[in-house]
């Protein structure tokens, strides 16, 4: 099921997300009032993610993929991508 499209960001921090997982590439942080956490997620050109964390600036149709190395994020840039859950 399609979702919408999402402007796409990227973030490096090593930690624990709101939802007490360590963060990795499994790990997508989400607007909990546009994808509720613990939904899975396809994001177009990244893959499957679970919506384990939410940000501050993560508002509306934004996500903030981890990725392990700034080199990684800067390569990734900012991107719109469409984004599709199990229906």
């Amino acid at each position: 099921m399609h979702i919408g499209q999402f402007t796409v960001y990227c973030y490096t921090i090593n930690g624990r997300t709101v939802t007490g997982v360590q963060t990795s590439t499994e790990v997508v942080a989400v607007d909990p009032q546009v994808i509720p956490l613990h939904t899975r997620i396809f994001i177009q050109g990244v893959g499957w993610r679970t919506a384990l964390d939410t940000g501050g600036g993560i508002k509306g149709y934004k996500l903030d993929i981890w990725l392990p190395t700034l080199a990684e994020c800067r390569a990734t840039g900012v991107r719109r991508l469409e984004v599709f859950k199990l229906p």
